[in-house]
């Protein structure tokens, strides 16, 4: 069985591949999620230039701080 995310629980076990030291591994490791935190998703009021936001980077796997230097309200997003 795959969860993801917000289907995970305290005590699930997941898969990782960083090892018993958190370091990035080849392998996977199994880790016991002992907390689960929910963020709520921000709007552009709750931004604030100069502020340090921690961002998912799914490339790398992580939460990375990045820190916010400008706000564009000009450019248009389109969904499809």
């Amino acid at each position: 069985m795959i969860k993801q995310g917000k289907n995970l629980k305290d005590g699930d076990v997941v898969l990782r591949p960083v090892d018993s030291h958190g370091k990035d591994s080849s392998h996977f490791h199994s880790w016991k999620v002992s907390e689960v935190r929910y963020t709520k998703v921000l709007g552009i009021e709750d931004l604030k230039v100069g502020e340090e936001y921690g961002v998912w980077i799914h490339q790398e796997q992580k939460v990375l701080p990045y820190t916010l230097v400008a706000v564009d309200l000009d450019t248009e997003v389109c969904a499809s």
